[in-house]
Order: structure tokens, then C-alpha cells, then sequence
């Protein structure tokens, strides 16, 4: 998967935010967004992830691809545990997982079925589907900064854990 942006730019009002972005990303890039406060980043994610249309530009997505994102600041339902948040963010992984067992019964009697297992491993895979359950351990660990430092079972309602980002893709290809 590849994405590609154009000149793009962005106003809020008379304040522009964006002005003449350009980059590319290629499959299994990983890409760090910093600046200062109010310098666009927001903004440029939110672009990428399609909830805001740039005024003027071109943001070009080629291959197959998934756009995972997370509020900047997400909130919870009081007494969901860290766990759920966690597979809740995940699911898209243990779905293909699913869906692999399933077809994987129907491979004897439907040889035409190989064809969507082929396809449903490859989507796996560049999730990282195998190491999905241990990423989940590892966000839980109560050594772990920043869980350590809240009830690593239960999110409070608007409880800020800045540290679910590193769900991702799992690999930095979604």
C-alpha cells in the first residue's frame, strides 16, 4: 500500500494550518508527525484517515489498505477493562483469524475456497496476526508505563491512554 499527497492544504477560516504538504508513504514505512501545537498535524491525520477534505491537493491511496485511527482524546464507558479496549481496537485481526479457521474446514470439500484463504492469510499476516495476542499481553503488563500508573483492569470515563496508538497495524503497514 502506498499514500501519496499532493500539495495539499487546509484552512480552518483564514488561518491556514496546511500549506503545500507533499509526501509519500510506502508499504512498511514508519513515519513520525511531529511539531509544535497548532502546526497541522491533526489536521494532516485527520486528511489521511478521510474524515476532513483538504481545500486544495491531491491524497492518492494505491493498493489495499485499512485505515486505522484513534482520537486524540478518547474516552471510555466507565468500568470497561484495558483488555477490551485492547481486543476491541484488535478485532479486525482475530476476525481474519476466524475467518482462516472457517475456510480452513471448507478446503477439503471446496477446492475453490484456497483462493480466499490464500488471500485472507496474506491480510492476516500483514496485520500481524501472529503476533496479535502477545501485542494484546504486552499493552497490559503492569510494568508497563503508562497502564502502571492507573487500574490496569478498568478505564475510567475518559481515561487518556496515549499508549493504544501502538495497536495500529500491528506492523506499520495498515
Amino acid at each position: 500500500m502506498k499514500v501519496r499527497a499532493t500539495n495539499l492544504r487546509h484552512a480552518y477560516g483564514d488561518r491556514i494550518t496546511l500549506n503545500g504538504v507533499s509526501f509519500e508513504i510506502a508499504s512498511g514505512d514508519r513515519v513520525a508527525l511531529t511539531g509544535r501545537n497548532g502546526a497541522g498535524k491533526t489536521t494532516l491525520l485527520r486528511i489521511i484517515a478521510l474524515e476532513l477534505k483538504p481545500d486544495w491537493g491531491e491524497l492518492e491511496f494505491e493498493g489495499d489498505f485499512r485505515i486505522g485511527a484513534l482520537e486524540q482524546d478518547p474516552s471510555f464507558e466507565t468500568g470497561v477493562s484495558v483488555q477490551t479496549v485492547i481486543r476491541q481496537a484488535m478485532q479486525h485481526v482475530f476476525n481474519l483469524e476466524q475467518r482462516l479457521r472457517e475456510l480452513e474446514t471448507e478446503l477439503e470439500s471446496n477446492p475453490e475456497a484456497v483462493l480466499e484463504w490464500s488471500a485472507t492469510l496474506e491480510a492476516f499476516e500483514v496485520a500481524g496476526g501472529y503476533s496479535a495476542e502477545a501485542r494484546a499481553a504486552q499493552l497490559t503488563r503492569k510494568d508497563w508505563s503508562p497502564l502502571n500508573t492507573i487500574d490496569s483492569r478498568l478505564l475510567s470515563h475518559g481515561a487518556r491512554l496515549d499508549r493504544f496508538a501502538a495497536l495500529g497495524a500491528g506492523n506499520g503497514r495498515e
